[in-house]
């Protein structure tokens, strides 16, 4: 009996022996399978974050190509043409009248503002985006600058015999914003405005004291919008099927910096257009009170 019960419990033994082997088995198996797994899914998350990263490199080799190209086009006509002014005063320079020499000095003057506005345009679309925009909010009478703003345009518009109409509450029009982002904001908008219009046609301004925003409204007779121009309206660089009508200079970053400025004042801007030479209306909403998400 002894004997018996040794054997049983070596043959016991070697069975659960082997059964523990082979679950020690299953269970590393088991392991293996579900450490294989995680390694697949961390290499699929890098793969994705790695395709993520090309994209937007991709997006921004396409930018500077972009950028490369209108700077290129931009700045090189008006220096060609700075160039062959100055050649013609130096060949001709003692029989250019008084008159003549002020007019070439005021049309010299214009080619170095268009080329300073583009780059001062770049520079504040680099500002913005890599966030060295620094805005300062503050209550203010928006319709106090608006009317300032309008007073300086109306030399620009009667120069192409356009009417600038305002509508204008009677009463302060208090916003909270950074007044300096928010004329250039008026600025771009209206500026806009007068560069599509074709002359003698009407811009309509509007001013619209909300509940809790300010609302402004530019309504011009021009060129109007495609849905294809909606579509790409707020990117850099962007060149849209209207042109200016009198020779005046685009660089496409103007309503890109209109965008991210209202954006950054936690406002909303969109544009609306029944077509093609249809005329089109830029909207613009800044509360008039301190936003919860702003920054203290």
């Amino acid at each position: 009996a002894y004997e018996y019960l040794k054997r049983f419990t070596e043959v016991k033994d070697d069975i659960l022996g082997l059964e523990m082997g082979q679950k020690i088995a299953d269970a590393q198996s088991q392991y293996d399978f579900k450490k294989k797994e995680q390694e697949l899914e961390t290499y699929r998350a890098k793969n994705e974050e790695l395709t993520r990263l090309n994209r937007h490199l991709q997006e921004l080799n396409r930018e500077k190509n972009e950028f490369l190209s209108m700077a290129t086009h931009d700045l090189k006509n008006p220096l060609t043409s700075i160039l062959l002014m100055i050649e013609t005063w130096i060949e001709f320079g003692v029989d250019i009248t008084k008159n003549e020499a002020l007019q070439s000095l005021k049309w010299l003057r214009n080619m170095i503002v268009d080329m300073l506005n583009i780059v001062i345009n770049i520079l504040d679309v680099n500002a913005i985006e890599s966030g060295e925009l620094n805005l300062y909010f503050q209550q203010f009478d928006l319709c106090y600058r608006l009317e300032a703003l309008l007073d300086n345009y109306q030399q620009m518009a009667s120069a192409k015999q356009l009417h600038l109409q305002a509508t204008l509450p009677d009463q302060k029009v208090m916003v909270y914003a950074d007044p300096s982002a928010t004329t250039q904001i008026l600025d771009n908008l209206v500026s806009n405005a007068i560069k599509y219009s074709p002359i003698q046609r009407n811009i309509y301004i509007r001013l619209i004291d909300g509940e809790k925003t300010v609302r402004l409204e530019v309504q011009d007779e021009g060129q109007g919008l495609s849905e294809t121009d909606l579509e790409k309206l707020f990117h850099k660089f962007s060149r849209l099927s209207a042109r200016p009508t009198g020779g005046e200079h685009s660089t496409g970053l103007g309503l890109a910096i209109v965008k991210k400025l209202v954006d950054a004042m936690f406002g909303t801007v969109y544009a609306v257009s029944d077509g093609k030479d249809k005329g089109a209306t830029f909207i613009v909403e800044l509360p008039k009170t301190p936003v919860a998400e702003e920054s203290p």
